[in-house]
């Protein structure tokens, strides 16, 4: 191995509303919103429809990445969900060679 990480794995979930609808939700446009667990959760919910994009990240994430499509062999430690995002975090790194 020439490199491990270790940070956070971040999933950012893109979604497509309305004004009105961040109103409703008391969310501001284009901005980032800590929220509890159970937030999380209504607002996943309430939006399913909405949802346009998943993305995968974090800063060291992304350096891990970057270093493994440079050519170094790389590896990835983190705290994941044992749900369906977390799995997918994994996958995604899995499927470009990180460990």
């Amino acid at each position: 191995m020439d490199i491990i990480g270790i940070g956070g794995a971040f999933i950012d979930l893109t979604y497509h509303v309305t004004d009105a609808r961040l109103a409703e939700l008391g969310l501001q446009k284009a901005g980032i919103s800590f929220v509890s667990p159970e937030r999380q959760r209504i607002l996943i919910e309430a939006n399913r429809e909405a949802l346009t994009g998943i993305s995968h990240g974090g800063s060291v994430a992304n350096s891990i990445y970057t270093a493994q499509k440079m050519g170094a062999q790389c590896a990835f430690a983190s705290k994941i969900g044992n749900d369906s995002y977390g799995e997918s975090f994994a996958a995604e790194l899995a499927k470009h060679g990180v460990t």
